[in-house]
């Protein structure tokens, strides 16, 4: 199908669709449009930005007209509703069609309000859609048309005892459309019992491999304490119209965007813990454009369909290979590019196995630009900025700058005052960066970083300065060196050659690290067990002196087992 003036469907939704920019159907859309008109019910599995929406959006607005709620739409989170529900409005503006997105965490009086003038598409989350049941918001005998979308999602998130009781409540005599990625078990037993000899598609094309392709993605080895240069460095040269920036947890997302305020980036935060307004007004700024970088957890960013997203940026490691998928298909949506970094440590490379098995490609590695490079390219940015705003300065803006000049002011000191006072609010400052340490390039046969091979000691000037770190474990547990920067180097994520020297006595051991990440190993070793022992360790002030008895001499890493020659190798895990 090459054409949606190919589908059978009035000629309202074909403006509508025009007006959108929508000219040629995704395969999905080609595939299940025709039977979904048909009437029967369906399934269909596919991958996330291959626009499902518009699928089950268009024959909604060709075929929902008159009063009472027709038709029903349950989605997994808050934004994907909002969403869907705006997609579908613009699909049915012209034939009258109005779809109102019900969810939780926001005010029941305005969604009621929207019921009683007359919405006859419902959007929403399975929680907040049964509280309306519950209330009587609504007549669900008149529910003709039931869409499941990212079933498997709505899953995961616990909602499948609620999407349940919604359809037991339900006319039998409906149709009922079920979207998912995967078909997991509970979800393919829910479709048994709940629809009725459904047409089947999958569109196998569109898998993640697929879904990929569109998408350039770049793998960053790198040590935790390299994240927050490395993601300075990437947003300064790649300018993204639009950046999401994926964390694990709220607190590392507020965490995250802290920092980077800090550091001159504007950017927002999103998360559930976020009242709904917030994350609205956040949705809003970077559909707008008036952020560009939003740091996000995969809750509050799931289903986000935003034109303006030309980035993804995993700073953490996705816990499981499809997450990655839905992460960066936040960006290439609907055939647009994108460009996905993933983040990942040395400990994270079994997770990296099995992501690059789901896309079915190697991802290439990406080496961080250099200090000239984000130098250069903000310098562009704000030549830009500063010519762009020249171009259209208003006249009083120009007669101050004229009565400055004729008192003798510099005109190049008044511009730089200029780019300088708008530095912050336009994200045009100069970031401050680390001293550049290159992504480490993972061995993938071995899953070894290849600066960990030399077996002797090393120069460590390039560290800088050491602090000095006393772990609670000494010779009385039988600890060798080795043990101490096997521990260290894996607990922390840093080079095992950038440890320095090692002192041991009867009950503690002294180890020398590099000064800008001594907080950071700290708390990465507190707990940990060497030789069976669950250390405690402190920052103290130097290195104890060297005694005739008790002590071993300072040591360069070295020697033999623990984790393999003291250079973070991979050997028996078990022995610190």
């Amino acid at each position: 199908m090459q054409s949606f003036n190919e589908l059978p469907i009035g000629e309202t939704v074909k403006k509508a669709l025009a007006d959108m920019g929508f000219t040629a159907p995704t395969p999905v859309q080609a595939a299940a449009i025709p039977l979904v008109l048909n009437g029967g019910d369906l399934i269909v599995q596919a991958q996330t930005g291959t626009g499902k929406t518009a699928t089950f959006g268009i024959p909604l607005a060709d075929t929902v007209t008159g009063p009472g709620v027709q038709a029903l739409v349950l989605c997994p989170t808050r934004e994907l509703a909002v969403q869907a529900a705006e997609e579908i409005n613009r699909l049915g503006a012209a034939s009258g069609m109005q779809a109102v997105a019900i969810y939780g965490g926001a005010a029941y009086g305005p969604q009621l309000k929207a019921l009683r003038q007359g919405a006859n598409v419902i959007v929403a989350t399975p929680g907040r859609l049964l509280d309306h049941m519950d209330k009587g918001s609504f007549d669900p005998n008149t529910v003709r048309i039931l869409v499941l979308d990212e079933a498997d999602e709505m899953l995961n998130m616990g909602f499948l005892e609620d999407i349940e009781a919604i359809l037991e409540r339900l006319p039998t005599e409906r149709q009922t459309l079920l979207f998912s990625a995967t078909m997991p078990e509970p979800i393919a037993r829910l479709a048994q019992r709940f629809l009725r000899d459904p047409e089947r598609i999958h569109i196998r094309g569109d898998g993640p491999g697929a879904a990929a392709a569109l998408i350039e993605q770049h793998l960053v080895g790198l040590s935790s304490h390299q994240k927050l240069d490395a993601l300075i460095r990437i947003l300064a040269v790649e300018d993204p119209a639009g950046a999401l920036v994926f964390r694990e947890t709220r607190e590392g997302v507020d965490e995250l965007a802290h920092e980077l305020q800090r550091r001159g980036i504007p950017v927002e935060a999103l998360h559930g813990g976020l009242a709904q307004q917030g994350r609205e007004a956040v949705v809003a700024s970077l559909r707008s454009g008036r952020v560009r970088v939003v740091v996000a957890t995969d809750v509050a960013a799931r289903g986000l369909d935003v034109d303006r997203i030309s980035h993804v940026i995993n700073y953490d490691c996705p816990p499981d290979s499809e997450v990655y998928v839905h992460r960066i298909g936040r960006t290439g949506r609907a055939g647009r590019e994108g460009k996905s970094f993933l983040f990942v440590t040395h400990r994270e490379r079994r997770r990296l196995n099995d992501i690059e098995r789901l896309v079915r490609a190697r991802l290439p590695f990406y080496d961080l630009p250099t200090d000239e490079a984000v130098y250069e390219a903000v310098q562009v940015r704000r030549g830009q900025w500063l010519t762009e705003r020249a171009a259209s300065a208003p006249a009083e803006a120009l007669a101050t700058i004229d009565r400055l000049i004729e008192a003798g002011a510099d005109p190049r000191l008044l511009a730089a005052a200029a780019l300088e006072a708008a530095s912050d609010a336009h994200g045009l400052r100069m970031p401050k960066l680390q001293p550049l340490e290159q992504p480490v390039r993972q061995d993938r046969a071995r899953g070894n970083p290849q600066d960990r091979r030399d077996s002797g000691p090393v120069d460590r000037s390039h560290f800088g300065p050491m602090a000095v770190l006393k772990v609670s474990v000494g010779l009385n547990a039988h600890v060798r060196p080795a043990d101490l920067v096997g521990a260290i180097a894996n607990e922390a994520d840093i080079p095992g050659k950038s440890i320095g020297g090692i002192r041991l006595d009867q009950w503690h051991s002294f180890v020398e690290v590099p000064a800008d990440v001594a907080e950071h190993v700290l708390q990465a070793i507190q707990g940990v067990r060497i030789r069976g022992v669950a250390v405690k360790a402190q920052l103290v002030d130097s290195m104890p002196p060297r005694e005739p008895r008790g002590f071993a001499p300072m040591a360069a890493p070295g020697g033999r087992g623990g984790y393999g020659g003291g250079h973070g190798g991979y050997g028996n895990r078990r022995r610190y």
